[in-house]
């Protein structure tokens, strides 16, 4: 669980006590109210020593966590303050603790020391030793006073979060001499003294199969083979276990089993959740790092450093740039991230979910502390504060998730950098073709070339753009979208046309198959009866832009109109297949595609800019415009431009401009 629970208790039931710090069973106290308890609390733990029992500093860690939750600085319930001398109680005589009368007390010692479990009060989950309880007996009849340095010592103790207690060494219990043999190690020590606590034995030897079993399902998730069984099995050497040890941890599915422990830590996916839950393809290089730095037995010093700042820290080393994966390991709200601007309320929120991801996966992994709930609001018990997690979330505030070129290994870096100086190379050189090309067209060319950039530019983009299939990795993925008109409809001619996104530049054309086969069927069902009527899918076709593309059927009767992408579009380092518009027009010059119902492969659904109902909606670009004059004015002046690019360009300079461009694309 992310967050720490809370027993939200009333002031009756001792106040708020942290579930997961302590565990307090209580039944109902006869006569003894809240303050009246507390004040029973001062006598059992607030003197500074006595003979027979333990000291008010070992003593110390029960009170705090016991009392001062509901009745320290943050909180004085029933008016009573506990953590400085001034202000220990309510009344009474300077420092002397009020005890409630011997009915109050006799109920208290009956909780603390019932012999029936279930009517116990627990303190961290165990009962107090006999030894407390009757510390607890001598304090209620002798009374106490609060010592001096109690808050002084209080706030010394803090919090009692475990994690941030320092690491001590704990002394090796001695054991019976009988037992002494066993022990191999300061584990086994420890492990045989509770044993001999609860009046236990160990048990007897593994057997060497099932000691490599077991060893082999704990270091590598995996059975051991039948051949390693039987060489451990047979080994005569006295060290044969120590060895297998050894061999296992050198095993690369050493790191491979014990990485998926930390990649659960850090919420690893390989795909985004959330509504649009796309693959990371590519996730794997943090996943492989993980699994490197185990089998390298990294030091962990350094493994934190890598994950948290790699990049920086090592510069230039692949697992400098590898590691930090750890920090966009996790969930990623696409539609937030790259559909939404930042400068919207939406992308805010999502930007704002994304550095608490980031903040709470460091601390939650690396101190073993909770810091999320401080996003919100300060918690009582909780060591960070709201200031303290905003300025946590600061560290992570330039910070944004995207792809980094990764090169696995030297070679493919050493190529990388190769084919960027010749992609230079070819770009600056076809920058040159363009400048000279202005300048033997002059103006007569550059009027045409604004005439034709105007042509296809649409008007005010409409909220709807149209159909979008889903992104693929490759563009030799097919896709189909298609129109069920209802009904067998003696159709005259198929319009379609082209999107228009400015998504990387791309704009008009957006999405339009490089090579795609359009087909219909007088069927309900579309099937191997269907009859191709356009086929482009022999070769790369041009992008018309938001030219209206028509195919006539000479009145064919027709019921479903498919469209087939066989070769997509690229979009930004993946591919789609979108169209804005589909309409089938009947004899009548009616459109009887509008609104009928359209069914595609897959689709992405995005409010009202994309969705497969907006291939049907009758709104597509340059619908507001003269779309016949449009497109015969647009594809007269191509091919004017051509005609002047013929005339004025010189062939060896179109033949160098082609094969630039061919170079290029390659």
């Amino acid at each position: 669980m992310r967050h720490f629970q809370y027993a939200d208790c009333s002031c009756q039931n001792l106040g708020r006590i942290p579930r997961n710090r302590m565990k307090i069973r209580i039944r109902q106290f006869a006569d003894t109210t809240c303050a009246q308890f507390m004040r029973i609390c001062l006598a059992l733990l607030a003197s500074p020593a006595f003979s027979e029992g333990m000291p008010f500093e070992e003593e110390l860690p029960i009170f705090a966590d016991c009392c001062l939750p509901g009745h320290g600085e943050k909180s004085q319930k029933s008016g009573l303050r506990l953590d400085f001398r001034e202000r220990e109680s309510r009344g009474g005589d300077s420092g002397k603790i009020q005890l409630p009368d011997r009915g109050g007390r006799t109920e208290i010692i009956g909780q603390i020391a019932a012999s029936n479990p279930d009517s116990r009060l627990l303190i961290n989950e165990e009962a107090l030793s006999t030894k407390q309880i009757a510390a607890i007996r001598q304090r209620i009849d002798q009374g106490s006073r609060w010592p001096d340095t109690v808050a002084r010592n209080l706030k010394q103790a803090g919090p009692r979060f475990w994690s941030l207690r320092p690491l001590v060494l704990p002394t090796v219990p001695e054991l019976p001499s009988e037992w002494a043999s066993w022990a191999k190690n300061p584990i086994d020590a420890f492990v045989l003294h509770r044993l001999a606590a609860n009046q236990l034995t160990p048990s007897s030897e593994a057997a060497r199969p099932v000691l490599i079993r077991r060893l082999a399902y704990d270091l590598l998730g995996l059975p051991p083979t039948p051949e390693q069984i039987r060489q451990f099995v047979n080994d005569p050497h006295p060290l044969a276990y120590e060895r297998l040890v050894e061999k296992f941890l050198a095993s690369p599915q050493y790191g491979e089993r014990w990485a998926r422990h930390w990649l659960d830590l850090v919420h690893f996916g390989e795909t985004h959740g959330y509504d649009k839950d796309k693959p990371r393809p590519n996730a794997w290089p943090y996943r492989d790092y993980v699994i490197r730095a185990l089998n390298a037995d990294r030091p962990y010093s350094r493994f934190v450093r890598e994950q948290l700042a790699g990049d920086a820290l090592y510069p230039g080393t692949l697992d400098g740039l590898a590691a930090t994966g750890f920090l966009a390991a996790g969930p990623w709200d696409w539609i937030g991230h790259a559909e939404v601007s930042e400068d919207k309320v939406d992308g805010k929120i999502a930007r704002n979910l994304d550095r608490d991801d980031m903040v709470t996966t460091a601390m939650n992994a690396f101190t073993s502390l909770t810091v999320q709930c401080a996003r919100c609001h300060d918690h009582e018990f909780d060591p960070v504060n709201m200031r303290e997690y905003y300025g946590l979330q600061a560290v992570f505030a330039a910070l944004d998730r995207s792809d980094a070129e990764f090169d696995p290994n030297l070679e493919t870096r050493r190529l990388r950098a190769k084919l960027r100086v010749e992609i230079q190379s070819l770009e600056q050189r076809q920058k040159e073709y363009r400048t000279r090309i202005q300048k033997l067209g002059g103006a007569r060319l550059a009027a045409i070339e604004k005439e034709i950039q105007d042509l296809e530019t649409p008007e005010k983009a409409h909220p709807a753009y149209g159909y979008h299939s889903e992104i693929a990795d490759r563009d030799d993925v097919e896709k189909w979208v298609q129109v069920d008109l209802g009904s067998a409809v003696a159709a005259e001619r198929i319009e379609y046309v082209s999107a228009y996104d400015n998504h990387n530049g791309i704009g008009a054309g957006f999405g339009f198959p490089v090579r795609y086969r359009i087909e219909v069927s007088k069927h309900p069902v579309f099937d191997g009866r269907a009859v191709t009527v356009a086929d482009y899918t022999g070769a790369d076709v041009a992008n018309p832009g938001v030219l209206r593309q028509r195919i006539l059927l000479s009145k064919k009767p027709v019921r479903i109109v498919r469209v087939t992408a066989t070769k997509l579009a690229p979009r930004n380092n993946d591919y789609i297949f979108a169209l804005a518009e589909l309409a089938v027009f009947s004899r009548d010059g009616k459109n009887v595609a509008r609104a009928k119902t359209v069914t595609a492969k897959d689709s992405i659904e995005s409010g009202v800019r994309w969705g497969k109902k907006n291939l049907v909606d009758g709104v597509f670009p340059g619908i507001q415009r003269d779309a016949e004059a449009r497109n015969s004015r647009l594809a007269a002046a191509r091919k004017e431009r051509a005609v002047l690019l013929e005339e004025q360009i010189p062939q060896k300079l179109r033949q160098q401009i082609a094969a630039t461009k061919a170079a290029l694309e390659e």
